[in-house]
């Protein structure tokens, strides 16, 4: 019966690759929320863990824009969406400090 093996491991590469085929590449990410840098400012982040969440939830949209440019899903590859990006980018790092080290 080792051929059932062989046939079963091609059907299977076959769904991978109509998925890798029809997934989307952002373009770019959504535009940021007009008060993205009042929602990630640090004075807003340190207040409270659903301030902290509301600024990641944001930033996630925008998670295209942090990945590696030669990412398959990386919208940051100086397309339109780059401008986007530095604003994500720029807003979304206080994200990144470390808070539990006060």
């Amino acid at each position: 019966g080792g051929d059932d093996g062989i046939s079963g491991d091609e059907g299977s590469s076959a769904v991978t690759s109509s998925l890798e085929t029809t997934s989307e590449i952002p373009a770019e990410p959504p535009e940021p929320p007009t008060d993205l840098h009042f929602i990630c400012s640090f004075t807003s982040v340190s207040l409270s863990d659903a301030s902290y969440d509301k600024c990641q939830k944001a930033c996630l949209k925008a998670e295209c824009c942090f990945l590696d440019p030669a990412h398959v899903m990386s919208c940051n590859r100086g397309d339109p969406g780059t401008e986007r990006c530095e604003l994500y980018k720029s807003n979304c790092m206080v994200l990144d400090k470390d808070w539990d080290s006060d």
